[in-house]
Order: C-alpha cells, then structure tokens, then sequence
C-alpha cells in the first residue's frame, strides 16, 4: 500500500546530499578527468619539447583535448586512447602535428651595463638555466631575458648554449649567437690572452655538432702600442709585445727569418691587438735589417716612437755606417733614439821622427873665402888664425803634422739636438752649446760631448764645428758630421727656401781648413711636391721639379691643349725627387 506521505521525508534528506556532492565535488572530478585525459595523450603521442602544450577541458562527462605532438599518428592514436578513458564520454578537438622552428636561432649580448638573452629555447627550465648561468659569469650587469619557447632545437642545444654564456666575460662588448647548428662570436675581446681563447672555441667547439663561422671578433685596443725584438744571445732572437693581424704576424716572421738565418731561432711571443702606429711595419722591418748589423742588441717601438740599443759592429767603420744610415733613415716625424755602442776608432797612423841630419861639410869643396885686408889688419899679434866668420848652417826642423779634427756629429730629431763627439777644450764646448742654443731656441739639446785626451785640432774647430750647426739649422731633420777636417751633411729640409739656404751657406764663405762635401745628394726636400691645376681660366703649375727636362715636357703636354697661353708655372727645380717622379708628373699633368 502506498504512503508517499512516509517517504517524502527520505527523499528530501538524499536530494539535499546529491545536491551538495555535486557541489563540493564537480571540480575535483573535472581536474581528474582533465589530468588522466592529458596523461593518456603523453602517453600515446610522447613529450614534444617546445610543442604547443597539450591541454584539456571537461564540462560535464565531455572532453575537449587542444595541443601539438610529435606526429600525425601520434594525435590518432591519442585521440583513440583518450575515447576509451573511464569516465569520458566524447573526446572533442584535436591534436596538431608540431612545426619545427627554422632557422632556430639563440643569442646573447654583452653591452657595458646589460646582458641580454633572446631567442628560442626548447622549454622554460632551460631558458631560466641561461638567465642564471649569465648571472652567476657576469655578477652586478643587468640581465634582459628575452627567450621564447619553440620547438626544433638542435640537439644538446641546452649545453652549447651554456657554453657561450660562459665564453660571455672574455668579450669586452659583442654577441654570442647560434643558428641552427653553427655559432659566431662578434665583436671586441677583453683582452689579447681572451682574444685567443675565443678563437680557440672556433677552432674547437666545446660541443660536439656545432660548427663556428667567422663575424668579426676583434682584438683588444692597445694604448701605448708597444713591440720589441731582442737579439741577446748569438742563437735567438726573442719577438715580444702587439701584433693587429695574423698576416702581419707572418709578414714580421718572414722579415726576420731573411734578416737572421737558420740557425738562428725566432721566438714568437707577440699577442694580438689593435691601435698600431702608422708605417708599424715598416719599422719593424727595418729593426729587423738593423739588429741584424748589431752582435747584440734589442729594437723597440713604442707609440710612434722607434728605439735601437745594443753593440755595434766589431768594425769601426761599419758601425759609424750604420749610426749615418740611421740618421739619414729619420724622417721629420720620426723620434728614432739610437744608443750604439761602438768600437773605438783605430789610432791615426804615425810617422816616426826624422834623424837628425848634421850640416853640410864644404871645405873640402869649396875653397875657403880670401880673408879681407881690414880683417887681416885685426888679427892678433901672435899670429893666432882668425875664428870662423859663422857656425856652420842646421837642418831646417821638419813641421810637426797636425791632427785632425776629432769625429763630432751632431743630430737633429723632432725636437731634440743630439751632440755627440770629441771637442778639444772646454771652451769649444761651451761655444757649441751656446751657439746650439740660439740656433735651435726650441729644441732639447743634449750634451754628449767629451774633450780630446790630447793634442789640437787642426784648424780652427769651433769655427768648423759653428759652421756646421748653422748648416744643420736649415733642415728640419738630419746631421752634420766632421772628420778629418770634411764636413758631411745628411736630413730633409721643410721646403725650398731651406733647401736654398743651405745651398747658399755652402756657397759663402767657410772656415779655413774645412773640406766641404762635393754633392748634396743625401739632402733632400721633405714633402717633395707638386700641383697642377687647370680650369678654363687657364692651367698653373706649382710646387718642385726634379730638372729642366721635366718641366719643359710638361710645357709641351700643355702646348697641345687650348691652355698653352693660360699657363702660369711658379715650380721651383729641386733635386732629391722620388723615384719615378717626373713619370707621375706627366700623367698627371691636365
């Protein structure tokens, strides 16, 4: 018999638990389904790195599954096992096949107060291994992190990437990046030592499957650029301090290797950077021409600066060649310091003193002269004979041979007065110095004189001396040298007009006794130019000509144009051109 009035009473208190379960428990059944819906997919398609993860939605019983894996099969088969999951009843959506990243490209910069990361890493665990990484080799620098997740990733991307990192504090500023399989470091080395570290990580990359490409790494910028090469004992010489490039470095080997022979060893101890001074390489091929001519010694270069120290040949003579090869190499913008030890110069020859020659006997030649009647009348009254009327004659004593004039050089470079020698007294020394300081009012003079141990010089030598620093003071750069009572003359002058003061000085009057140089070949004008110029108002020639056969085929070239009676010509001949100088002027000429 049917009482709903009973039941009714248990039917309130169940709806009112069935309402409340639902309420507590919907979500925790939902997150369920979803987790075992996720796990199920993993499972059947496999992790896909960098993939879009997959991700799933539960409304009610129904399963609405999103994301990319591996491959098409990998989606169907997951898709099917999804369906068959306890609890779902429709498995919605769909599963997508993953797209590798192409080029998958990776970086990271260093800037003075910044480090940035950027680019694709295949999950965020390693994107957050980099930014720590960065952190820890570079403490106090601000990291930027710019990575994003992708798929495609080569393969141990995640420990080549913290190698570059790691290789980040050896660039003072530049990028470290990966493309795929290949990597590049750009930009400026911290330090020479660092410069070849980074180079040794692209000839050998820390991991294996990556290869390097080349950029534009850098060395460092050295300030002061110094070098030297040291030839100390008979068997090495030792190259130390900055090269900028390799084919320098090979241009600077082969220079030495002529200059010293085997089996001279050269040691190659030069460290790479930046900053060379202007012609680097040609003073160090000449330092390697002149150290060759020292037993031993050492060249340097530093700045713009070129030193030479050590002992110079066992020969005289040669080593005095050298010192005026030096000299005459110097230009106007050169600092070149020469400290030669020299041997010291062989004794002049003497001639041993005559003998003694007695009188001429001529009594027995000549006969003797009848007495005079007066002398006659005086003679004494013993009859004693008269004394001879005079002594008989002496030799006339040989000149002494004079000495002459000590080697004295004095040298003018940039700002500096060098001299150098013997002088005879010390008043001579003192007039040199004064007159040094009025004809060079700007420069360092350096004293480097020392008085004769004995003797004087013939002529007059301060005189002499006086007349070759007034010669020097006409040319910007060079040297004046006596010997032997010659005057030789080495440098460049500025211009013309210094040119033709020395010309002239030489001209005029000059010391007795002082041998002048019979050319002037080793004087030459220093820039040696010339312009040419021609508009329709007419052409003008200007500047230095080597001769007269040079101008006048100028002329001619202009003979032929319609400027040859618009040509105003104010050059100047002057010897010491350049070679193939008149040759240029032509092709040149308008």
């Amino acid at each position: 018999m049917s009482q709903p009035t009973r039941w009714l009473w248990g039917v309130i208190p169940l709806a009112l638990l069935w309402g409340a379960g639902n309420l507590l428990l919907d979500d925790a059944i939902q997150r369920d389904v979803a987790n075992r819906a996720e796990r199920a997919v993993e499972a059947s398609a496999g992790a896909t790195p960098g993939a879009r993860p997959v991700t799933a939605q539960v409304e009610g019983r129904d399963v609405t599954i999103g994301g990319e894996v591996m491959s098409s099969d990998g989606a169907a088969k997951a898709m099917a096992q999804l369906r068959g999951e306890f609890g779902v009843r429709r498995a919605l959506g769909g599963l997508s096949q993953v797209v590798a990243q192409k080029p998958y490209s990776w970086f990271v910069s260093r800037l003075p107060n910044v480090v940035t990361i950027g680019g694709f890493v295949p999950d965020l665990s390693v994107a957050d291994a980099n930014v720590a990484a960065a952190g820890a080799a570079l403490p106090g620098l601000r990291i930027d992190d710019r990575q994003t997740v992708a798929f495609g990733a080569p393969q141990r991307f995640a420990a080549m990437s913290a190698a570059m990192i790691a290789a980040l504090p050896r660039l003072a500023t530049g990028r470290i990046a990966l493309d795929d399989g290949r990597f590049c470091i750009e930009g400026k080395a911290a330090s020479p030592e660092a410069f070849l570290a980074l180079e040794a990580i692209g000839t050998k990359p820390p991991v294996a499957g990556f290869s390097a490409v080349s950029c534009g790494l850098e060395p460092p910028t050295i300030s002061p650029y110094r070098w030297s090469a040291a030839h100390t004992t008979l068997d090495t010489v030792e190259i130390q301090g900055f090269v900028p490039d390799e084919a320098t470095r090979r241009q600077i080997l082969a220079a030495f290797q002529t200059a010293f022979p085997s089996p001279v060893a050269i040691r190659d101890g030069m460290l790479p950077g930046v900053g060379a001074p202007s012609a680097f390489l040609a003073k160090v091929r000449r330092a390697a021409s002149e150290l060759a001519r020292l037993r031993t010694g050492k060249a340097e270069i530093d700045g713009d600066a070129y030193k030479l120290s050590g002992l110079g040949p066992s020969d005289y003579a040669a080593c005095q060649a050298l010192l005026l090869q030096i000299a005459q190499l110097d230009g106007p913008d050169s600092v070149a310091q020469a400290t030669i030890e020299c041997p010291p110069a062989p004794p002049e020859p003497v001639m041993p003193p005559l003998p003694e020659i007695p009188g001429p006997v001529l009594h027995d030649v000549i006969p003797a002269p009848a007495p005079d009647p007066g002398t006659r009348r005086q003679s004494s009254p013993s009859g004693a004979p008269p004394a001879a009327s005079a002594a008989a004659p002496q030799a006339p004593t040989p000149p002494a041979k004079p000495v002459p004039v000590a080697p004295w050089t004095a040298r003018l470079s940039g700002e500096r007065l060098t001299l150098s020698g013997t002088v005879p007294d010390t008043g001579a020394k003192a007039s040199l110095l004064a007159q040094a300081g009025r004809l060079f009012g700007g420069a360092i003079v350096e004293d480097r004189m020392e008085l004769a141990a004995g003797g004087s010089s013939a002529g007059d030598f301060a005189a002499s001396a006086g007349y070759a620093l007034e010669a020097l003071s006409k040319l910007k750069a060079g040297s004046v040298q006596i010997r032997d009572n010659a005057l030789s003359i080495a440098g460049e002058a500025a211009d013309a007009a210094g040119w033709q003061g020395l010309q002239a000085l030489l001209a005029g009057a000059r010391p007795a006794g002082l041998v002048l140089p019979s050319a002037m070949a080793t004087v030459t004008v220093r820039p040696y130019g010339l312009s040419l110029s021609a508009d329709r108002g007419g052409a003008v020639f200007s500047g230095y000509l080597p001769d007269e056969a040079t101008r006048a085929a100028l002329h001619a070239l202009v003979a032929e144009t319609p400027l040859a009676d618009k040509l105003e010509d104010t050059t100047v001949i002057l010897p010491g051109a350049p070679d193939g100088f008149a040759q240029a002027a032509r092709i040149s000429t308008p």
